[in-house]
């Protein structure tokens, strides 16, 4: 861990957690060992029951006890599904306020799809994870990065002339 340095981050996918006896008090002692609790990254999973991870409700709790000011929410299955197909958007708009109410940053993930950005910038995550949508074979995300979807979906979040509480989300 002294090699992440003051200023890098390190994100903790929570697959399997629910089986694991103590895991809070697991990753309260690893983060105690960061420089920051700042540095984490918890990670929530809408499929968590499908991959024995905790709750949105225990991931947001466990943050709060050990500082950490970011949650990702993602899917933890790569099949194609995406987050508005484990977590409707009703439930997604209320743990996007529930982090922000707690003073923590929301990125989220999950196989978005371009045509899905507008929307989900609107509910104001700090960030959103693209990965697929940007490929040059979105079914495909490990293939290459097509910058001009990249740019579409700058233009999606990014739109001029409208009016944010905040600024929209950025792309990560």
């Amino acid at each position: 861990l002294e090699s992440l340095g003051s200023d890098g981050h390190i994100k903790w996918g929570l697959a399997q957690c629910e089986k694991a006896l103590g895991w809070t008090r697991k990753l309260g002692s690893v983060v105690s060992q960061l420089p920051s609790p700042k540095q984490a990254i918890l990670v929530h999973y809408a499929d968590h029951q499908a991959v024995a991870s905790p709750s949105w409700e225990t991931v947001l709790q466990a943050a709060q006890d050990h500082g950490i000011d970011k949650i990702l929410i993602d899917t933890a299955i790569k099949n194609g599904s995406t987050l508005l197909d484990w977590l409707p958007l009703p439930k997604l708009i209320e743990s996007i306020h529930q982090a922000h109410d707690q003073h923590s940053q929301i990125a989220i993930a999950g196989s978005i799809p371009l045509a899905k950005l507008d929307q989900l910038s609107e509910l104001h995550p700090d960030w959103i994870g693209l990965r697929g949508a940007v490929c040059s074979d979105p079914s495909e995300r490990t293939s290459n990065i097509d910058a001009k979807l990249v740019v579409r979906a700058l233009a999606s979040v990014c739109k001029t002339g409208e009016s944010y509480a905040k600024p929209p989300a950025g792309i990560v």
